[in-house]
């Protein structure tokens, strides 16, 4: 397994795709824990709210929702998926975003959206040197 450092500078506008989070109202922002899935031609990746060694992703917005990603994510790859992210900047395909949102009441709501979009990616640069905190 290989560590490499990722770095996303990315807003993508999304729409719900269940009926919970189509009547979810609410705002979110970067204190709800957030899940995206992406691919990479045949890989599927996920980024964490965790795996950020600077910077974070997260769902803005009231009745509009967009998915900001910005800054440096550190994640454990297999070599095969390491050497197609080291070759050059990549392109990902961002599939879905699943968000928690906990309200004062202990109401946990899991949220999943998609791009409004089909088929948005965006560009990731890749590294294996660890970047300055």
């Amino acid at each position: 397994m290989a560590v490499v450092y990722l770095t996303f500078d990315s807003e993508i506008d999304l729409m719900a795709i269940d009926v919970v989070t189509k009547k979810f109202k609410n705002k979110l922002d970067s204190s709800h824990w957030t899940i995206a899935d992406f691919l990479l031609g045949k890989n599927e990746l996920k980024i964490y709210h965790n795996e950020f060694f600077k910077g974070s992703h997260f769902v803005e917005g009231g009745a509009s929702k967009k998915y900001i990603i910005k800054g440096i994510v550190k994640m454990t790859v297999k070599p095969k998926v390491a050497e197609l992210l080291l070759a050059g900047k990549t392109e990902w395909v961002l599939s879905n975003v699943k968000v928690t949102h906990d309200d004062e009441d202990d109401n946990r709501t899991d949220l999943v959206f998609s791009p409004s979009k089909l088929g948005t990616s965006l560009v990731v640069s890749s590294t294996l040197d660890k970047p300055s905190k």
